[in-house]
């Protein structure tokens, strides 16, 4: 249970202490953790076929991911984020500054999608997640850390 190759997703490393396969991939130019979850697995395979689901739209999904986040939680971000004196972000500028870090996809098809502050100055020590539901929707974003 070491490691799995996979033809869509490559050589997955299995790391027992966190229960899931990791792989190292690039989306949109910048390199991001790409995980699958043991957690609640009794089928290996469809949990491989959900990730390589996911995999093959995965720059249009953190696109729709990071979208999603920003129209949430702007407002917060907005009213408890900023320090004196800076002006409001918009939606654009917010979605610009996520940098999808990793992505874990769950043996139901359901994942969640991580975001750091691209600029590493606003969200420091900071996450924002994005759940996306097995149904293709999302359904939580919020900021964590």
């Amino acid at each position: 249970m070491d490691t799995i190759e996979h033809p869509t997703l490559g050589t997955l490393e299995f790391d027992a202490s966190l229960n899931w396969y990791t792989n190292n991939i690039v989306v949109q130019g910048e390199p991001a953790a790409f995980r699958l979850s043991l957690d609640e697995c009794d089928d290996t395979t469809t949990l491989l076929s959900n990730g390589a689901d996911v995999a093959s739209g995965i720059s249009a999904t953190a696109l729709s991911a990071a979208d999603y986040a920003a129209h949430t939680l702007l407002d917060d971000i907005n009213n408890h984020w900023l320090r004196d004196g800076e002006l409001r972000l918009s939606h654009e500028q917010l979605v610009a500054m996520l940098l999808l870090e990793s992505v874990v996809v769950y043996p139901d098809g359901g994942s969640e999608w991580l975001f750091v502050d691209r600029t590493a100055e606003l969200l420091v020590g900071h996450c924002v997640i994005a759940t996306l539901e097995p149904d293709g929707t999302f359904s939580d974003a919020s900021i964590n850390g």
